[in-house]
């Protein structure tokens, strides 16, 4: 037997040595702690220093140990550790340290438990309350208690320590324990409110050791310890400037932007302690180039970095000023100020931070004349600094002016700034450039102007900015003074770009400002005309419109000025000016300004005029606010520069003197001023003043119309295509006549008079000019009236210009008195087309409007022109006014009602001709060229439900005309063109589907369908295409109507189109049309045989090769997979898969099986896994189709079973690793086993061999997943497809063989099975193949697999015998997971098998062999009964469990014995005596037969084995029986005590009824067992129950001398015991129920008197009346008649036993029955009846003779 320590040693080793796998720094611990020597070693008696080393070795192994703490191997080392070494007593911190990081699973409790922490002063003691209820550690109640205790802040802090120490070099170990510690700390300062010094120390020592650390895991969790210590806690400058060092040194790259994070939150948190930085930390960020690329990005993100930066910079500057350890720190400043973006806020204090961190003194030494003795070092910092500082004042020029001019103020840090910057006069010109007093600033300027030679280069370029602005100076004084500079100079400085700009400004202000004297605006506009500036081109233009204001002067002042203008060096070089020049001749003579402005009126033409930067000029031009003289020059000059029938040009200047004026505040007066030389002036100088005159606008506009002529083609085009982009001349001159039109008729709608008269006067003249004719007005009207809202940003044909122009088109209709014939020529006028667009606007006005257009073009009907097409639909629309007008949809039902061919009213019917030749005339217009897309897209929506084969075919050309026209508009479709492709391919319906036949037709759909890419809008906006829009259609067309070939066609089409497309809406629409239509099989045979059929792209063989493939089957290339055949059949079998409109389904099953054979014919399965799964669905479709229910096929279907080849889906099933693969082949298969059982049969155990030698091994979800699939679909089916009689030759015992060997694979790999997963899984089997037929075939064969198993030799590889019990474990544990009625069952069905097919099978085994050799053996006999039994269970399900013939005689004897050991073992389980006592009575009552059934078969089977014991006695295998004889022994007591009481007799009744007189003998002996150990049986039970015993033991005993000869000795016996059962009866029931048993007593005396028994039983029967007549007592004396002679007779004629028996008799008679004799004794035991008695009977007489008769 193994003792504990063994136990202990082989899981502690194993796990040990598992361990050593996953780290090789366990093997050290192979010699001390897991040592076998280790076994002698007890702690207590050990000294000191050997505790305390052998306490090292387990902190280090449990430090080891602790990332692998979950695992299995962890769990038994430790049980090794705890059992050994009594770690959870002797190393208690160390165990916790090692599961405190798992507090969260049941494992931290399981070990917390074994640990003594009852003691209230023990550290442990708060864990106390986990123990008992065994419940993990809550995360709040650890970072709460971290939070309060210190000591086991300190404990979690050097646990961390401990494990970085011991985990080293493997930082993929630290996880856990890093992670505890992180979270703990963190959670620790959340939860504490106020952080005390203690935990700080604890704290800061793992913190300071991290920061630093190359532990990628350790430095990130210091990292965050640090941020959350710095937000709760105030810590010194000095433990912040360690931390910040050793963040430094952190050797990790990948933690760079955490660095910096954590720095700027150090400085911002602890801003009141951290002022400076670290001098080595600082030199170490010197050495990393990303750092200031990292803080500059953090502050873009908009990060506040200022508090790190301003201590950092100044720490940096002040170590450049000691000249030690400099290297890289003037780069790192310089890139800190260029990299890094700050506020102005910032900014400021950076360049204040600068400036007092200049240490002048130190750097010069304290030198009496420092600027003569400064070294060269000192020199060059200085240089340095300044440009340090110049960078400062470069990215940051408004901060840094700011701050220079403050800090230049105060006497204290003047000095600085003079050295840094240079500054070495007395007058301090800075500071008083930057003074707020204007005649300060103006003298500051005029030293500069004064003294500018003087000035030193330095200080000049320090003051440039501020004489910049001093240009924008709000004193024109100032600006004054400064333009005494001489301008070189002043460009010198500033800048050409700058001094040009600055006098451009200058200009317009002077211009505009009346309080600016002329002298100044002399002297801006001298500088700004000088030759220093003006430059060809650009320059010259924007000087040019800068001084052309000056040009138009009101008075003399004004003349100066134009005058300077016309004198200066500018005026010699533009061409306008010198015109200008040249027609007044002498300047000197000039006195008057309107002689000026004449001249220079004269001269804004298109040849004085510059034209090729004038637009960009104006755009330039300074915009001073209330200043609108730039916007009238603009409009001015550029409507005179327009050349003639330019209408680009038009438009564009159209356009921007519309921005002019929008941006402008417009005004007129009374007497409105024409735009004339004498009055532009005075418009000019109202403009200055913000207002914009009308008058100007005008005259603007009216010079372009009368510069842009309207060909006079476009007025006869029927419509204008204002959709379209401004290409060509015609383009434009349409645009700007509309735009023109816009704007005149927007301002006839305002409400000032004068502003009102002006636009309808240059309305008028606009119809003057375009549209002369009544005719031509209204064309152009409508044409607005139908002008698309999509068009070009130039142009914006909104809603209310539409609806005016209607307006006025009905005004004109109604007020004129012209014929009007022309309005119903479609030829020449398309007005009525257009009002019926109108009436499907939404808005209400626009429909109102057009029926009254209608309504006047009515008024020719009843003439001449009644006769016109247009006049029936005319009169019917406004008949239908109202509804017109309710609803704008309207237009579409009555369109409908009156134009389409399958209305049949009568009314209508009379109106058909015309209502036709309206349709044709609509759809000319459609489709003619020249219609603008919006038009046909409107006419194409007002005939959206008119439908016919002839509109189709009509429309079928603009079909194809717009997918052309795609190509052109880079594959996206604009708005109109997609309303015209969706309304022509929506016209494809069951009406008109016989236009697919057409070759047009079918052209257009095909054309879409391969249009993918193209854009079409949709009605709600989103993005669609031709592809989906056609599908969408054909799913309408009923597809089994069309001809078979155009379906082929059709289908190859979109199978070719699915396969190509890598769009996931068109493949979605694909598969929408092909689920939505009806499919006959046969045309995806035809298409599913290409891909059967197609070759891979391999080379051709040649003779040797060629024959060489003849004789073998080469496999299929990969490259076979890319062909596009069989890409379009993959896509086929996607669309079929789940098709349920799908016919003719049988011709698919064979192709489809060949398309599976050929895809498992690849020697790599993985890339046609996908296509296994398809074809594995599209068979199981095809079958669900053919046998919906999974019945077997109708023979009308000619289906044969051939056609289902099951065998390639086990192959599929057997050949992948797949998992959906495996699904889809166990679903075929489940259906298939319904419809084709034989076939299912046939291959099933190939399935469970495959699953017992691959998957059931493994230890992970997918292949658990796999078995139970398996065991879910084909079991159930198989056994329903038995039990409805559908597999026809085989039948039910053929189906337990299968099942059985199906469960024999499972208990072959039950070892190998993983344990946890080994109960639920054989659960799930047996259920699913039903328990009560199952569960004993499992029991049966796993006692067969130990019992194999068991054989020296025969043990599987890395098992040893040890294991085997194992297998029985397993299966009582198994059994108790089931009812108590199908363990019974399975135990009955264990012995019925043992009894009928080992027993019998084994003795007809030996005698055939015994025969053979020539040796009789003695014969067996052999019941009818069994006989029968045997004959009816025989089958080869024997074969099965287990083979006699395989095996030797002792495995034989061991499996029959460890047969009966298991089922003894079960028995007694305690679980299943606990479910048998809790059962309900009415279960109770169901089990009574199976008690039964077990009962008999174990008489029975006890009977047999007895008789074998007797006949083995003198052989070799007696043991072995009477072994056999006590474990059947057993299993019958145990199954006795499982009866209840109160069953007991209810059985024994049943039993007594059994045929075999072996078993009712055995049935009696049972009963006078029960009756002899009942102390008080009457008050127990009720006495009916026995009563009811009686007939069957009186049957028995009235059984007596009736029996057969060759029966004689089993008969006696059976008499025999049931005299003693009544004899026992009568002894516990005759008192008190005297009647019962003195009717037995009569019987029994009536066979005494006629002699009836003869020898034992005449003796047991004398016995029993005796004892009766003793039990019944007094009662007993009404018998006494009969009894007396009887007995007194057998007295006279036997001297042997029978007289013994009646001696007894007679003194048990009253008044002998007082009498105690010794014999009664031995009556009671079972040998008084075996022959041997007689021998004893002498000595038994003599002493019954020596008691005295009375």
């Amino acid at each position: 037997m193994m003792g504990r320590s063994r136990f202990i040693s082989l899981p502690g080793l194993k796990g040990f040595e598992e361990l050593k796998k996953f780290n090789s720094k366990f093997d050290k611990f192979a010699t001390t702690l897991f040592d076998l020597s280790s076994q002698s070693l007890e702690r207590s008696v050990e000294s000191e220093k050997a505790n305390k080393k052998l306490n090292k070795h387990i902190r280090s192994f449990l430090l080891l140990l602790s990332p692998y703490f979950l695992l299995k191997p962890a769990h038994q080392a430790l049980e090794w550790l705890i059992n050994r070494f009594h770690i959870h007593l002797y190393n208690r911190d160390d165990l916790l340290l090692l599961i405190f990081p798992y507090h969260d699973t049941r494992m931290f409790v399981r070990v917390l438990q074994l640990l003594d922490v009852k003691s209230k002063s023990s550290p442990w003691h708060w864990l106390r309350p986990l123990q008992k209820p065994g419940v993990p550690l809550s995360k709040t109640a650890l970072l709460n208690h971290c939070a309060v205790d210190p000591s086991f802040l300190k404990f979690v802090c050097d646990g961390a320590l401990a494990a970085v120490k011991e985990h080293s070099g493997d930082a993929h170990c630290l996880t856990t324990a890093l992670g505890f510690f992180c979270t703990t700390i963190v959670g620790a300062l959340e939860h504490t409110s106020a952080t005390t010094e203690l935990q700080l120390v604890h704290i800061l020592k793992p913190l300071l050791k991290g920061l630093p650390s190359p532990v990628l895991d350790f430095a990130a969790a210091s990292f965050m310890i640090t941020a959350q210590l710095a937000d709760k806690a105030q810590l010194s400058e000095n433990v912040l400037h360690q931390i910040i060092e050793n963040l430094t040194k952190n050797p990790q790259a990948s933690l760079d932007l955490e660095k910096v994070l954590l720095l700027v939150l150090l400085y911002q948190s602890q801003s009141s302690t951290l002022t400076s930085f670290p001098h080595k930390a600082l030199l170490r960020l010197a050495s990393v180039p990303k750092f200031p690329t990292t803080l500059g990005e953090l502050s873009a993100s908009g990060g506040h970095v200022t508090p790190l930066l301003v201590p950092l910079l100044a720490e940096t500057l002040r170590s450049i000023q000691s000249q030690i350890d400099d290297t890289g720190l003037r780069k790192l400043a310089i890139n800190l100020v260029s990299q890094v973006g700050l506020e102005e806020d910032s900014v400021e204090e950076i360049i204040r931070m600068a400036v007092e961190n200049f240490d002048i003194d130190g750097l010069l030494g304290e030198q009496p004349d420092p600027v003569e003795q400064v070294s060269n070092n000192s020199k060059e910092i200085i240089e340095w600094y300044t440009m340090f500082m110049r960078s400062l004042e470069r990215k940051y020029p408004t901060q840094y002016d700011k701050v220079i001019h403050k800090m230049y103020a105060s006497k204290k840090t003047r000095n600085l700034l003079e050295k840094i910057l240079g500054f070495h006069n007395s007058d301090n010109i800075f500071e008083k450039l930057n003074h707020p007093n204007s005649k300060i600033r103006g003298q500051a300027v005029q030293y500069v102007v004064s003294n500018f030679y003087q000035i030193e280069e330095k200080e000049k370029q320090s003051i440039k900015h501020t004489l910049s602005a001093r240009l924008r100076d709000d004193k024109m004084s100032v600006v004054s003074k400064l333009l005494e500079l001489p301008l070189p100079e002043l460009v010198s400085l500033l800048g050409l770009d700058v001094v040009l700009e600055q006098l451009l400004w200058l200009a317009s202000k002077c211009c505009k400002s009346s309080n600016v004297s002329t002298k100044v605006q002399v002297q801006v506009l001298k500088c700004l005309c000088s030759s220093g500036l003006s430059q060809p081109g650009l320059i010259e233009d924007r000087i040019l419109l800068a001084v052309l204001p000056y040009l138009f002067p009101l008075d003399n002042l004004d003349l100066l000025c134009t005058l300077e203008v016309l004198q200066s060096e500018f005026a010699q070089q533009n061409h306008m000016l010198m015109l200008v020049k040249k027609d007044l001749g002498d300047l000197q003579r000039v006195k008057n300004p309107a002689q000026v402005n004449s001249a220079v009126w004269r001269c804004l033409t298109p040849a004085c005029l510059p034209n090729k930067h004038l637009w960009e000029a104006i755009d330039q031009a300074p915009q001073l606010e209330g200043d609108f003289s730039p916007h009238l020059l603009a409009i001015t000059l550029l409507s005179r520069v327009v050349p003639e029938n330019d209408p680009h040009t038009s438009l564009l200047v159209l356009n921007k003197a519309i921005k002019c004026v929008e941006d402008s505040h417009m005004y007129v007066e009374q007497n409105v001023p024409n735009v004339t030389e004498e009055t532009f002036p005075v418009l000019l100088g109202d403009a200055r003043m913000g207002r914009l005159a009308v008058p100007g606008f005008i005259n603007c506009l009216t010079r372009l119309m009368h510069k842009t002529p309207l060909p006079e083609h476009l007025k006869k085009t029927m419509w204008w295509n204002l959709a379209k982009n401004v290409v060509t001349s015609d383009d434009a001159a349409m645009l700007f006549v509309t735009r023109l039109f816009e704007v005149l008729i927007t301002g006839c709608s305002l409400e000032n008079l004068i502003m009102k008269r002006l636009y309808v006067d240059a309305l008028k003249e606009f119809n003057d000019v375009y549209f002369p004719s009544l005719k031509e007005q209204v064309q152009f009207l409508y044409k607005l009236t139908v002008g698309s809202e999509m068009t070009p940003t130039s142009l914006v044909v909104n809603p209310e210009l539409r609806l005016r122009a209607l307006r006025l088109t009905a005004a004109l209709l109604q007020k004129t008195s012209e014929p009007l014939g022309w309005c119903l020529d479609w030829s020449d006028c398309t007005l009525i087309p257009s009002l019926l667009i109108v009436l499907a606007y939404p808005l209400a006005p626009f429909r109102t409007t057009a029926l009254d257009c209608l309504t006047s073009v009515g008024r020719l009907f009843g003439s001449a022109l009644a006769s016109d097409h247009w006049s029936p639909l005319v009169t019917v629309l406004l008949s239908r006014r109202e509804e017109l007008i309710m609803d704008h949809k309207h237009i579409y039902l009555v369109m409908y009602q009156y134009l389409s061919s399958h209305t049949q009213e009568a009314e209508i019917e009379q109106l058909k001709p015309n209502m036709e030749s309206c349709l044709k005339t609509l759809l000319k217009l459609i489709v003619d060229v020249e219609t603008p897309p919006y038009i046909s897209a409107a006419l194409l929506k007002i005939l959206k439900r008119v439908n016919s084969e002839s509109i189709l075919m009509n429309l079928v050309p603009l079909g194809l005309r717009v997918l052309s026209i795609s190509q052109q508009m880079d594959r996206e479709l604009d708005v109109n063109h997609s309303i015209i492709l969706r309304n022509v391919l929506g016209k494809l319906e069951q009406t008109t589907s016989d236009c697919l036949k057409h070759e047009k037709c079918w052209e257009l759909v095909e054309s879409a369908l391969k249009d993918s890419h193209t854009v079409v809008w949709a009605d709600n906006g989103t993005p669609t295409c031709p592809a989906i829009v056609t599908l969408t259609q054909l799913s309408q067309v009923p597809l089994e109507h069309l001809p078979s070939k155009l379906q082929q066609k059709l289908v190859t089409l979109l199978i070719e189109i699915s396969t190509d497309t890598d769009l996931a809406d068109v493949l979605s629409a694909c598969r929408h049309f092909m689920k939505k239509i009806f499919l006959d099989a046969s045309i995806v045979v035809e298409e599913l045989t290409k891909m059967r059929d197609v070759q891979g792209n391999e080379i051709t063989p040649t003779g040797r090769s060629k024959r060489l493939r003849r004789s073998v089957n080469l496999a299929p290339s990969l490259s076979l997979l890319q062909s596009p055949t069989w890409k379009r059949g993959v896509t086929l079998l996607e669309f079929v898969q789940n098709k349920k409109k799908l016919n003719s389904v049988h011709l698919m099953l064979p192709v489809l099986f060949d398309i599976l054979k050929k895809s498992l014919e690849f020697e790599t399965q993985a890339p046609v896994e996908y296509t296994k799964q398809l074809v594995l669905s599209s068979i199981l479709n095809c079958c669900q189709k053919l046998s919906p229910e999974g019945e077997p096929i109708d023979s009308d279907l000619f289906v044969p079973e051939r056609t289902f080849n099951v065998e390639l889906i086990v192959h599929c099933i057997r050949a992948t690793q797949n998992p959906q693969t495996h699904h889809h082949a166990l679903l075929v298969l489940a259906h298939l086993a319904g419809m084709i059982p034989e076939q299912v049969l046939h291959n099933m155990m190939s399935i469970f061999t495959f699953m017992g030698y691959s998957v059931l091994r493994h230890d992970d979800a997918f292949s658990f997943q796999v078995i139970s699939k398996i065991m879910e679909t084909i079991i159930p089916v198989l056994i329903k497809a038995s039990q409805s009689d559908k597999i026809s030759s085989v039948g039910d015992h053929e189906l337990t063989c299968t099942i059985a060997r199906v469960l024999s694979v499972f208990t072959v790999a039950l070892l190998d099975i993983p344990e946890h997963r080994r109960l639920p899984l054989f659960y799930k089997l047996l259920s699913t193949v039903d328990p009560d037929r199952s569960l004993w075939l499992l029991l049966c064969l796993v006692v067969e697999s130990h019992v194999s198993c068991w054989a020296e030799g025969d043990l599987p590889k890395g098992h040893s015998k040890d294991e085997t019990p194992k297998r029985l474990e397993f299966c009582l544990s198994l059994a108790t997971m089931f009812p108590v009625d199908t363990v019974m069952r399975s135990c009955i069905s264990l012995m019925e098998y043992y009894w009928l097919n080992l027993y019998w099978r084994q003795l007809s085994s030996l005698f055939c062999s015994k025969l053979g050799e020539g040796t009789l053996l003695p014969v067996v006999r052999q019941t009818s009964w069994e006989a029968q039994q045997m004959k009816k269970n025989s089958h080869p399900v024997s074969e099965v469990l287990f083979n006699i013939e395989k095996h030797t005689a002792k495995q034989l004897r061991h499996f029959k014995y460890t047969l009966t050991s298991f089922l003894s073992s079960l028995l007694s389980l305690p679980a299943l005596v606990n479910q048998i006592a809790a059962l309900s009575d009415v279960d109770t009552h169901l089990m009574e037969p199976l008690y039964i059934s077990m009962i008999e078969l174990m008489l029975k089977f006890i009977s047999r084995v007895s008789r074998e014991v007797g006949r083995n006695a003198n052989q070799p295998s007696a043991k072995y029986w009477k072994i056999m004889l006590n474990q059947s022994c057993d299993i019958l007591d145990k199954v006795n005590c499982l009866l209840p009481g109160d069953m007991v007799i209810p059985v024994v009744r049943r039993l007594l009824d059994n045929k075999l007189s072996t078993v009712r003998r055995k049935t009696m002996e049972l009963l006078n067992n029960h009756l002899q150990h009942q102390a008080d049986l009457s008050s127990k039970c009720d006495p009916e129950s026995y009563f009811n015993l009686l007939p069957p033991l009186m049957a028995v005993v009235g059984s007596i001398g009736a029996g057969d000869k060759g029966q004689e000795g089993e008969l006696e016996l059976n008499q025999q015991t049931a005299l003693l059962s009544l004899k026992l009866m009568a002894r516990f029931l005759g008192l008190e129920h005297p009647t019962r048993f003195q009717e037995c007593v009569d019987v029994m005396a009536k066979m005494l008197k006629n002699n009836v028994p003869q020898g034992n039983v005449l003796a047991s029967m004398v016995l029993c009346i005796a004892d009766m007549t003793t039990s019944l007592k007094a009662n007993i004396i009404v018998s006494i008649p009969l009894i007396m002679p009887a007995l007194i007779n057998i007295l006279r004629k036997h001297q042997t036993l029978e007289r013994l028996s009646c001696d007894a008799a007679l003194r048990k008679q009253p008044p002998f029955d007082d009498l105690t004799t010794s014999f009664d004794v031995i009556l009671h035991h079972p040998q008084v009846f075996n022959k041997e008695i007689k021998a004893k009977h002498v000595y038994i007489t003599m002493k019954i003779e020596r008691v005295p008769v009375e």
